[in-house]
C-alpha cells in the first residue's frame, strides 16, 4: 500500500504570536509527515560539487 501524500495524517502547535500564526489565523495545522529526502541509489562514480 502506498502513503498518502496528500492528506494530513497529525496536528502541529504553531506559536503563538508569530507571523505563521497571523497568517494562517490558527494555532494548529494539520500536516503530512511521509518524507522521501534520500538518495535511493547512488551514481556508478559520484563526483564533487565542483567547490574545490
Amino acid at each position: 500500500m502506498r502513503p498518502r501524500y496528500d492528506r494530513a495524517v497529525h496536528s502541529v502547535a504553531i506559536l503563538p504570536e508569530t507571523p505563521l500564526t497571523a497568517f494562517l489565523d490558527r494555532a494548529e495545522l494539520g500536516v503530512n509527515s511521509y518524507h522521501h529526502q534520500a538518495i535511493k541509489a547512488l551514481a556508478p562514480r559520484p563526483c564533487g560539487d565542483g567547490s574545490q
